[in-house]
């Protein structure tokens, strides 16, 4: 459990699943097809609160859990206007569209305890509270009929709401694109571990979720008492949430609210952002703290923070969500290099519901199988050097990535040949000879050289490294200074054209340099540089337009 108050952020991104079945859109994809309800969501900017576990009629001492919820409402009343934590993005705290309430209202489900609440916390902010209050039933509400049956009267007379389970317990409303979804005490077919039903929940949320939201691609969230941290996982079974998570998986759910459990907390589940909160009407000694949510939902950012009836900010929850319905690039293929029949990799990160992929190489040549976030390229050959992009589709919008150009290298071999630094007048005619042995009856001729520069280098290419010869200049004598000289073997097809690079720093990432460029005659090509004796050289060799 976490201790109440600690101020931590979470930062995690939402990721839509790719739906099979849909088809995709070609690379100059123009038009976005939208819904009326996903219309504002670009600029979404909705605040609401969250309290669960009110208990009214429990008494600890002289502390009514009635009392208690009032300060809290009133706590939630005055809370407008004031300053976020810093560590909550600052700014003031928006007039919130409603109230979430989830489950254990009462105590036991009292008639009198429910007619307190209701009283308390009115309905369309008659009453106490100022704000629209959207409520659901926990277990201990389930003890008699009174408060689900009274959920189930007050359903058609909330603010928004637009569809209501047949039995009249679940219900859900739009915030602008924002849809919620009421649940009461779990989604669920069947009953918890002391055989509450969950009247239908599951099957209203397939439902719901299906004619309301569709593939629009709109954010959703979700609330219900039964949560995910260890004490909540022990009242509903894991095949309740395996058939949860399949009906949820394929929408843009951004957020699952839960209570029960009276400690605030961020729970990750099945990829999704589930929250816990805390308790709004009872006091349970040391490590509770009385307090509520403030959730505050924007485009790509969902903050929720804990506020204390202390006048104090507790727990603070950042994380990243796609409330957009457009295909969203987070993330560029990255540009790489990689050798002749060698692998290479290029990978996308996008947001935004049921999104498709497709590869495309050197502008509008879709590649046939391309269609995952990931483009694995193997058995490198020349010809796949140059330009890729990724569109990312749904049946809202499109996404083209910025262009990840991939060099494919051709093999090399390097080597190293002597070069031979003779000096003398321009015009001289030099006599090399050399000698593969100390021994001075094996000096055979190897070259007239005619010095077109006073200092000028001869490049010995039948003498692989390492070099065993030895040189000498007869008529007329002069001096030599022997040094060793790269001598890069370049392998592809005849006809090739190949850039030949350079790179002087032991990082193969930092800047190349053009050497030359070569265009095949055979399948393996010497190419000596001369420009680098004795250095340490870097070598690569890629496609040329």
């Amino acid at each position: 459990m976490k201790a109440p108050f600690a101020n931590i952020s979470v930062y995690r991104t939402v990721r839509a699943r790719a739906v099979q079945g849909l088809s995709l859109v070609p690379l100059f994809w123009a038009a976005a097809v939208g819904t009326p309800a996903a219309s504002g969501q670009n600029n979404l900017d909705i605040t609401f609160f969250v309290g669960s576990d009110l208990h009214y009629g429990n008494i600890d001492g002289t502390n009514s859990s009635a009392d208690i919820c009032r300060a809290t409402l009133d706590c939630m009343n005055a809370l407008p206007g004031q300053s976020y934590p810093a560590n909550a993005g600052g700014g003031t705290v928006a007039p919130p569209r409603g109230v979430l309430l989830i489950g254990d209202l009462t105590e036991s489900g009292a008639a009198a305890d429910w007619g307190a609440l209701t009283n308390d916390w009115g309905l369309n902010g008659e009453r106490r509270l100022a704000f629209p209050v959207y409520e659901g039933y926990g277990n201990h509400d389930c003890a008699t009929p009174t408060v689900p049956q009274g959920i189930q009267a007050r359903n058609p007379l909330r603010t928004g709401v637009s569809n209501i389970s047949t039995n009249g317990y679940h219900y859900s409303w739009d915030w602008d694109s924002l849809h919620m979804v009421c649940l009461n005490l779990f989604p669920g077919q069947s009953g918890d571990v002391d055989g509450v039903d969950p009247q239908g929940s599951l099957s209203f949320l397939v439902d719901d979720l299906a004619r309301k939201v569709g593939n629009s691609g709109r954010p959703v969230v979700i609330y219900h008492h039964y949560g995910f941290d260890g004490f909540g996982l022990g009242w509903w079974s894991d095949q309740q949430r395996s058939a949860y998570f399949q009906a949820i998986k394929n929408y843009n759910v951004i957020a699952i609210f839960a209570g029960h459990n009276h400690l605030v907390d961020y729970i990750p589940w099945q990829g999704l952002n589930t929250f816990k909160d805390g308790i709004v009407g009872k006091t349970l000694g040391p490590g509770y703290v009385i307090s509520f949510l403030v959730a505050h939902v924007t485009r790509n950012h969902l903050t929720v923070v804990e506020r204390g009836t202390n006048g104090n900010w507790g727990n603070v929850f950042n994380v990243n969500v796609t409330t957009s319905a457009q295909p969203s690039i987070v993330n560029n293929p990255a540009s790489t290099t990689a050798p002749v029949g060698s692998a290479a990799t290029l990978a996308v990160t996008a947001i935004g519901p049921n999104l498709n992929y497709q590869w495309f190489f050197n502008g509008t040549n879709a590649l046939a199988g391309a269609t995952n976030n990931v483009l694995c390229l193997t058995n490198l050959d020349l010809s796949q050097s140059g330009a890729y992009v990724v569109l990312v589709t749904n049946s809202v919008g499109a996404a083209v990535s910025q262009p990840a150009t991939l060099e494919v290298s051709a093999l090399l071999a390097i080597t190293s040949v002597p070069g031979v630094l003779l000096s003398g007048n321009i015009c001289s005619a030099l006599n090399l000879e050399y000698s593969d042995t100390v021994s001075a009856a094996h000096w055979q001729p190897l070259a007239t050289v005619t010095l077109t520069n006073t200092s000028q280098v001869y490049v010995d290419s039948t003498a692989p490294a390492p070099a065993q010869r030895f040189y000498r200049v007869v008529s007329p004598p002069t001096p030599l200074h022997i040094t060793q000289l790269p001598a890069v073997t370049v392998f592809g097809d005849v006809g090739d054209s190949l850039r030949l690079e350079c790179n002087d720093t032991s990082d193969p990432s930092a800047n190349w340099q053009p050497l030359t460029t070569l265009v095949l005659t055979n399948t393996a090509q010497l190419y000596i540089d001369v420009s680098a004796p004795g250095l340490s050289r870097r070598y690569r060799a890629i496609a040329s337009p």
